[in-house]
């Protein structure tokens, strides 16, 4: 196994304008409730403030982990003579050592993300390594095999370089 170690950083995102952009679909959500659905609905104002609340609610998380995730100064992915560490996502695990990977794969995720399936020999093990994400982490087992996923699309490198690199690290 080769011993040099490789940092792939997140691309910066542009924080300002993913934050605008979900304002204005959290705008245009209570626009539609307060001026189309409301008005169809006679009483229900626990339902009503219910429904405000969770957008609200939903648009300052969403905001507030972008922020977080565009602020993180570690490396997205490191890939080194032990393994790789995996921050690429939300769900990632960070490390994951060579003796536990079998291969990778590519497929294409939403809006047009590159993801790099990381097939692993126990995925069990990996589904509930924190409890937090281990639904999300089970979804992604039933989708693609794995329950870790490396977002290549959100990284300064080329998908089709990465997935090359990684398949050539796990020959040596």
């Amino acid at each position: 196994m080769m011993n040099d170690r490789i940092e792939l950083f997140n691309k910066k995102q542009p924080v300002l304008l993913i934050s605008l952009f979900l304002l204005l679909v959290g705008g245009g959500a209570l626009y539609l409730l307060f001026n189309y659905i409301y008005p169809k609905l006679g009483g229900f104002f626990n339902l009503k403030v219910t429904a405000v609340v969770s957008i609200v609610a939903i648009v300052i998380w969403t905001i507030f982990i972008v922020i977080r995730h565009s602020s993180r100064k570690k490396p997205g992915l490191i890939i080194d003579s032990e393994g790789i560490t995996n921050r690429t996502n939300i769900t990632s695990t960070e490390f994951i050592p060579w003796r536990d990977i079998t291969g990778f794969k590519e497929i294409d995720g939403s809006f047009k993300h590159k993801l790099i399936v990381v097939e692993l020999k126990n995925p069990g093990a990996y589904i509930n390594k924190t409890p937090k994400m281990s639904a999300s982490r089970q979804v992604q087992y039933r989708q693609t095999g794995s329950p870790i996923l490396i977002t290549a699309t959100t990284l300064e490198y080329d998908p089709n370089r990465l997935v090359a690199l990684l398949k050539e690290r796990i020959k040596n």
